[in-house]
């Protein structure tokens, strides 16, 4: 059998690589110079032809702010409803020294009276608009947004390149209230949009504050495309859509809310750039391809077997003791060294983990059947007596619905030896002992059981209420002789796990009282609450850290226990305990 290679010298001989380093370093080096110089030069003209494309923009808003700010100051001290008709002379001549302007309306609008809201109350001439309505977003938007010009998305009355002006104004010595509006014409912009050099699939878009397109120059403007509007914000950056290198820019227009994004194609750097470089990367890569060969050969040859012996010791941090590997792992000495002295130590864990399993499930199933035996008995000696006190005073009826509570308050008690019952029946079994109680201690107290149904799909350590509520009777209700007594037993879902309350409207504890028992919880030696002692150890043995106890209560109020158990267990989806 041939000797297998140590891993000292199958690492000696990729020192060859440092060649391949040295030829990478000196074409990547000359790459990144050129690459460098060239994106400098173009980045440089993009952002002069961006530079005008936003100024132009800037100042075709500026002149339509302006226009609508005119009109207001203009309107100030006039009763438009009784001048109209200067007033409408007025507006054609701001429509004929802005040739961009379709026409200029006014509308009425009060806060108070609503009755003539909308109405049309001076128009230039040409206007063939209808009054306004709350429907109409130019008009809601400039009583809204009072103190700023609102502009519309471009093309929004579905007439081409138009979009609105709107703004609240006072007139007439601020005595009345109206909104302006200012149709204008995009077509021009647009046009030297179409005329601007982007290069092939650039183009431009303007959005609004809420990333809502208010005009695109490409036809198949997508939401994806909006999403890369909506990472950059504002700036510029090199992007990649449908492989194709664009720059971005995003700039905020002056005086408005829209932001302008400019795609510009930059594949005419990349076509410099490959061409430069491209004798100088192929002959790079007729060097190094036969060192990279080489490199490749040697890495498989060490990493496959260690790459093996991951995957054993992975399976250790899954606990998946159990596996055995038929075949050691192929590779140098020291790995196969290595492999074997793995699989011992596997197979010596795999019996010790077995051991302990065993010995742990046998002392938790110990440990459990104590607590639940440590239920105090002294409950069935005090019915019996109830049951003959009540044969001797001929209350058979009542006998008889104690004897049929008892039998199956026992029954479920027993359950054939289970530590873990259906809730149903957990329930059940505390209605017997509420019945059997109630029928021992008469009107002192009333109970009252409200329990999710879906929780009946579950199952629960067995005897977690019957202690709970015994305390509730014997230290809560009836010591309380002015009054009759009440007791609630909730059951509901709290998020992963199940909750249950037992209710009582008793005397009470004190803090102390209540920072006693915790005490318990916490040290079995200490014997406060026994009840719910054994019912907290209990269900923390079973269900683990989640599960928990908690007291509310209040002097001459009454008090709360909440238990807290997981959804460990669902019926017909677990074995037989």
């Amino acid at each position: 059998m041939k000797k297998p290679h140590s891993l000292k010298n199958i690492l000696t001989i990729p020192l060859c690589a440092m060649s391949v380093i040295f030829i990478t370093i000196i074409v990547v080096t000359s790459t990144l110079i050129v690459t460098q110089n060239a994106q400098e030069v173009t980045n440089k003209q993009i952002n002069v032809s961006n530079g005008e494309i936003l100024n132009n923009y800037e100042n075709y808003f500026s002149s339509a702010i302006s226009a609508s700010d005119s009109i207001q100051e203009s309107l100030a001290n006039t009763d438009i409803k009784v001048d109209s008709i200067p007033v409408n002379s007025m507006l054609d001549n701001v429509k004929n020294v802005i040739r961009e302007v379709s026409d200029i309306s006014i509308y009425s609008y009060n806060s108070i009276d609503t009755t003539d809201n909308g109405k049309i109350i001076a128009y230039s001439s040409g206007f063939s608009g209808t009054n306004a309505s709350e429907d109409d977003k130019w008009y809601t938007s400039a009583i809204t947004n009072q103190q700023i010009n609102n502009f519309s998305s471009i093309g929004e009355d579905g007439g081409g390149y138009t979009f609105f002006i709107s703004k609240y104004f006072t007139f007439n010595k601020e005595a009345d209230h109206g909104v302006l509006r200012i149709t204008y014409d995009f077509g021009r912009v647009a046009s030297s949009i179409a005329q601007s050099d982007l290069g092939e699939g650039g183009h431009i878009t303007i959005f609004n504050n809420n990333y809502n397109v208010v005009y695109s120059s490409n036809s198949s403007f997508d939401s994806k495309e909006l999403a890369i509007y909506k990472d950059l914000v504002i700036g510029s950056k090199e992007i990649f859509i449908d492989n194709v290198n664009y720059v971005l820019y995003i700039s905020t227009i002056s005086n408005t809310t829209w932001r302008v994004a400019i795609l510009t194609n930059n594949n005419a750097l990349i076509k410099t750039t490959n061409l430069y470089t491209f004798l100088l990367i192929l002959f790079g890569a007729i060097a190094i391809t036969l060192y990279i060969l080489l490199v490749f050969g040697i890495a498989k040859t060490v990493t496959n077997p260690i790459a093996e012996l991951q995957k054993e010791m992975e399976r250790v941090e899954l606990l998946n003791y159990s596996y055995k590997k038929q075949n050691l792992i192929k590779g140098s000495r020291e790995v196969q060294e290595l492999d074997k002295s793995f699989n011992a130590m596997m197979n010596r864990i795999n019996e010790l983990a077995n051991k302990i399993v065993l010995e742990q499930k046998a002392q938790k199933e110990s440990e459990l059947k104590a607590l639940q035996n440590q239920i105090n008995p002294h409950f069935l000696y005090n019915t019996l007596d109830s049951i003959i006190y009540m044969i001797n005073r001929n209350e058979n009826d009542k006998a008889e619905k104690m004897i049929m509570a008892l039998s199956k308050f026992f029954r479920i008690s027993i359950s054939n030896g289970k530590a873990i019952i259906p809730i149903k029946d957990e329930i059940e079994h505390a209605k017997n002992y509420l019945l059997i109680q109630k029928l021992r201690c008469g009107d002192s107290f009333t109970y009252y059981i409200d329990i999710d149904p879906q929780l009946y799909e579950y199952e629960c350590v067995k005897l977690i209420l019957q202690p709970i509520i015994e305390n509730a009777i014997a230290h809560g209700i009836r010591n309380a002789d002015d009054m009759e007594g009440k007791i609630t037993i909730k059951g509901e879902f709290a998020g992963d796990l199940i909750r249950f309350d037992i209710i009582d409207d008793g005397f009470g504890m004190t803090e102390d009282k209540i920072e006693d028992i915790y005490n318990s919880f916490k040290d079995p030696t200490i014997h406060k609450g026994v009840g719910l002692q054994n019912v907290f150890l209990r269900i923390k043995m079973y269900y683990g850290d989640l599960a928990n106890i908690l007291i509310t209560s209040e002097l001459d109020s009454g008090t709360d226990i909440s238990i807290f158990i997981t959804k460990k267990d669902k019926i017909g989806d677990k074995n037989e305990k």
